[in-house]
């Protein structure tokens, strides 16, 4: 319930928020906010949104979660999605897979490419052309969750591969970039959170965008 464009609840921290008339108007696009409709998006939300976001979030405030009446859900056959051509895909919007390191090439000295391994060789990343991913992980104790757009394709079975550039710590932003070092700090083996499709944009063929 409460997951359509037109009836968009959120969960977090145990409160209910009606997030529908703030789509069109949040920064980040539609699917940031229906990828979690009518579900808990509390580490999301706290993971990508700064101390404003959270307090401009207490305008949609309807009610507190009676949490005795959540259901627990039933685990999905995520091995199982498959495409309109029957392939097997990798993503899944709603929830978070991890996905192993298989491969790591230096580009420079603060830029690297990143081969992760799908379930299976006969895996598709079920990514549509103009569509972007979260990367997610837990970074000092937080979890950071950052868009990611892959260089692979669809036509690249069993991997999805990343150009990153690793943005060290500086005068300006003495962190660095929180997520960007995380993956370069990544050994073959380790394994990084990825979901989606996410995006306002799909392109389709001849100049044409859903």
């Amino acid at each position: 319930k409460h997951n359509t464009e037109e009836d968009v609840w959120i969960v977090v921290k145990n409160k209910v928020y009606d997030c529908t008339e703030y789509l069109e108007l949040h920064p980040g696009g539609v699917d940031s906010i229906t990828i979690n409709a009518g579900a808990d998006a509390t580490e999301d939300f706290e993971a990508i949104h700064s101390v404003k976001a959270t307090k401009m979030l207490e305008k949609f405030y309807i009610g507190d979660l009676d949490v005795k009446s959540v259901k627990k859900e039933a685990k999905s056959d995520l091995d199982n999605m498959l495409d309109d051509k029957g392939r097997k895909v990798a993503l899944n919007p709603k929830h978070k897979i991890p996905f192993k390191l298989q491969g790591k090439t230096v580009l420079s000295h603060d830029s690297f490419m990143l081969d992760f391994a799908l379930q299976s060789p006969e895996h598709i990343l079920g990514l549509p052309t103009g569509k972007h991913m979260f990367l997610s992980a837990v970074i000092d104790g937080e979890t950071v969750m950052r868009r990611y757009t892959p260089i692979s394709s669809n036509f690249d079975v069993g991997c999805v591969k990343f150009v990153i550039k690793a943005y060290r710590p500086n005068a300006r932003f003495p962190r660095g970039g929180k997520m960007s070092q995380h993956l370069d700090s990544l050994a073959i083996g380790d394994t990084i959170d990825m979901r989606g499709p996410v995006g306002e944009f799909e392109y389709i063929a001849g100049g044409n965008f859903l």
